[in-house]
């Protein structure tokens, strides 16, 4: 007969909450949607239809050259994620971000956000986190786990298969700053400058205190001389590629039923996680 299952009931009716910031700390970030062509309202969609009939009847006619039409369409755009004209930061992205650093700190942690591939990965990612390829991935429906029986303490609080999460972070949504169009590696990226701060929240359902304190680790919280900081994360596209692109800080604009300093103690008590260095 198998042991019985350890992990923490869903069922808590407890919650706290952060509002939390994300300030760009780079020149430049760049979370991507799709790839399309410029956004245009509808009376420049006309204007446009009208000048580029009248360019190809020069075209067909052979007073422009091929090159010449050219410069008439702009190429592609990679978009930052938006919608209704909002930018924003998807929480799943966020969320994944500091869930990989707890698995990757944290003693007894399975590998479910975490690239642990040893061949198709950036070196300096290699370098930076040192993934162990050893250790595996908890699957709550097929009852198999790293731990014997007990699911691992980063999935109790995030989730597994058929196991739900007990946070939840909300999309990051542009407050301030400025958004661009730059060249890079060959193609046309929108990013978002240097400055430039995204808010949104973070739900606990039943969490303890020292899961708070996971929670924060991963956003890269620590203890600064009894006041609750963050470091910088690498965080978006390029990140590893180029310094100018992908860094990013937390801080924290308000919480409910939570003491982030006290529980981030907590958890660096019962943990003693592993530190990592991200400012390459």
């Amino acid at each position: 007969m198998k042991a019985q299952l350890s992990f923490t009931p869903r069922n808590s009716t407890t919650y706290g909450k952060l509002k939390a910031e994300i300030e760009v700390v780079s020149d430049y970030l760049h979370v991507g949607m799709e790839k399309g062509i410029p956004r245009v309202d509808s009376e420049k969609i006309n204007n446009a239809r009208k000048k580029i009939d009248n360019v190809l009847k020069d075209f067909i006619n052979d007073r422009l050259s091929p090159g010449e039409v050219d410069q008439f369409f702009q190429p592609e755009v990679n978009w930052f994620s938006s919608e209704n004209g909002t930018y924003f930061i998807p929480g799943n992205s966020v969320k994944g971000a500091v869930r990989s650093r707890i698995e990757l700190s944290t003693p007894g942690s399975c590998y479910i956000s975490t690239d642990r591939r040893t061949q198709n990965v950036s070196s300096r990612y290699i370098s930076i986190f040192k993934p162990d390829k050893r250790i595996g991935s908890d699957n709550f429906l097929k009852e198999y786990f790293v731990n014997g029986r007990s699911i691992c303490p980063v999935c109790n609080v995030f989730g597994n298969s058929g196991l739900a999460s007990r946070v939840i972070f909300t999309d990051f949504k542009l407050v301030s700053g400025k958004v661009g169009i730059i060249p890079y590696n060959n193609e046309r990226y929108e990013v978002v400058l240097k400055g430039s701060k995204f808010t949104g929240e973070i739900l606990f359902k039943g969490l303890k205190d020292e899961e708070v304190g996971m929670v924060l680790f991963g956003m890269k919280a620590f203890d600064n001389a009894g006041k609750i900081s963050f470091k910088e994360m690498l965080f978006g596209r390029f990140k590893f590629m180029d310094r100018k692109f992908g860094r990013v800080r937390f801080s924290i604009q308000s919480a409910v039923q939570i003491n982030p300093l006290e529980d981030l103690k907590r958890f660096l008590e019962k943990y003693h996680p592993k530190e990592v260095n991200e400012n390459w």
